[in-house]
């Protein structure tokens, strides 16, 4: 009886060892494929799906977002949408985490989101950008833009938040952040 005990013993070790030989290897192969983060490649920056700005309209918001990217060293969109089955927020905040908007792992930056399907304008901010761009920083740009929005110009509801942006990262963070 002793005997099996020591088998039993020597065939559990012999299992969790094979374990943590598995565990270790696949832990290792691992951190092979762990991809380095990717931001968003520039000519994605301006995602029209509700054709509301011309190709030239798209190349120059785009210029714009390219200069404003290598001056703040944070990432930026512009979105439209006809159809959206999320709130503003959720559709502009999920677009830039899984679109990778921002630059790098900081995810710095800031997304406009025009969303036709309900008629509303969205700003979505996250790193750095969320102490540049305050509430009280978006509502101005929001007050600024939804005029625009009413006359169906939305390529200058798109140039005045990028103007916003650097205007605003220009004022640095206010004193009250």
């Amino acid at each position: 009886m002793i005997k099996n005990t020591k088998k039993h013993i020597s065939f559990t070790y012999g299992i969790i060892i094979l374990l943590l030989f598995a565990f270790y290897t696949y832990g290792i192969m691992s951190a092979f494929t762990i991809k380095a983060y990717e931001p968003m490649p520039n000519e994605e920056r301006v995602s029209d799906e509700a054709n509301l700005f011309t190709d030239e309209e798209e190349f120059l918001l785009l210029n714009r977002i390219t200069e404003l990217q290598d001056k703040t060293k944070m990432g930026f969109a512009i979105v439209t949408i006809n159809y959206n089955n999320k709130s503003s927020m959720e559709y502009a905040d999920d677009y830039f985490d899984y679109n990778n908007v921002a630059l790098d792992e900081n995810y710095d930056g800031a997304l406009l989101l025009i969303d036709m399907d309900n008629g509303d304008l969205w700003i979505s901010t996250t790193g750095n950008m969320i102490v540049y761009l305050t509430d009280d920083r978006i509502d101005y740009i929001l007050d600024e833009i939804i005029g625009y929005a009413y006359t169906e110009d939305f390529y200058m509801c798109a140039d005045i938040f990028i103007d916003c942006l650097e205007v605003y990262y220009d004022e640095g963070i206010p004193s009250n952040q």
